[in-house]
C-alpha cells in the first residue's frame, strides 16, 4: 500500500509540473496577441498590379524586421507578423519584391481593437472611374465625405456613415483627385479632418483610403 501511496504522489508531482510548463508555454504564446502588442497589416493594392509586397518596420519584440510576402488582389491581409510604430510597405508588379513599384508608410499603433490595420498603397495616375472604400484605422470617424468629380464629369460631393470598420461608398464613382473628409459625428458634422488622394487605377474597381 505504502508502494503505491509513493507511486501516486511521483505521478501527482509530474503532473503538476507539466501543468506549470503548460501554462508557461501558453502564456508565451499568448504574448504577441495582435490586439495588445502590435499589429498585423492589410496591404490595400490600389494599383492593382501587385505582386508581391516588401514590408520594413519594428515588429511586436521591438526589433527591425523586414520581409517579402505575396500579394494578389485587392485586400491583402499579411498574416502571421506583428508591426508597431512605422511600417513601410512597397508592391511589386513582378515576384520577390521585384519590378515597378509603389510605396506608402503608416504609423500603427501597439494595441488595437481591430484584427489588421489597414496600409494602401496607389500610384501617381489619376484615371478611370472607381468607388471608394473607406477604413477606419483610428476608430474616431463616425462618417466622411468625398469631394471632387464624378464618372460624368461633375464636381459632387457625399456624406456617409462608417457604422463600421470598413464603409463602401457604393454608387459613386470618381476620377481624378478627390478629398476624403472624417468627421467625429454622422452626418458629416463636427470638426473635420481631410486628405487629399488621386483615385484612378483600373476601370469599374475600388480605391481604398483610410484615415
Amino acid at each position: 500500500m505504502e508502494h503505491h501511496l509513493l507511486i501516486v504522489r511521483k505521478i501527482g508531482r509530474i503532473a503538476a509540473t507539466l501543468a506549470v510548463i503548460v501554462g508557461s508555454l501558453l502564456g508565451l504564446s499568448t504574448a504577441a496577441h495582435a490586439a495588445s502588442n502590435g499589429q498585423q497589416i492589410m496591404v490595400i493594392d490600389n494599383t492593382y498590379r501587385g505582386v508581391s509586397a516588401w514590408v520594413s518596420g519594428t515588429n511586436q519584440n521591438g526589433n527591425s524586421a523586414a520581409t517579402c510576402m505575396p500579394i494578389s488582389g485587392f485586400e491583402n491581409p499579411l498574416n502571421g507578423w506583428y508591426w508597431k510604430g512605422t511600417v513601410y510597405v512597397t508592391v511589386y508588379d513582378g515576384s520577390g519584391c521585384r519590378g515597378l513599384y509603389n510605396s506608402s508608410q503608416r504609423d500603427v499603433p501597439t494595441y488595437d481593437s481591430t484584427d489588421y490595420w489597414v496600409v494602401p498603397v496607389s500610384n501617381d495616375n489619376a484615371f478611370g472611374n472607381q468607388q471608394i472604400v473607406f477604413y477606419d484605422n483610428q476608430h474616431i470617424a463616425n462618417s466622411f465625405s468625398i469631394t471632387g468629380y464624378n464618372q460624368g464629369g461633375a464636381y459632387v460631393t457625399g456624406c456617409w456613415n462608417t457604422p463600421g470598420f470598413k464603409t463602401i461608398a457604393s454608387g459613386w464613382w470618381w476620377k481624378g483627385r478627390v478629398t476624403v473628409s472624417t468627421y467625429p459625428q454622422t452626418g458629416c458634422n463636427g470638426g473635420a479632418t481631410g486628405q487629399f488622394w488621386n483615385v484612378g487605377s483600373q476601370d469599374g474597381t475600388y480605391f481604398g483610403v483610410d484615415d
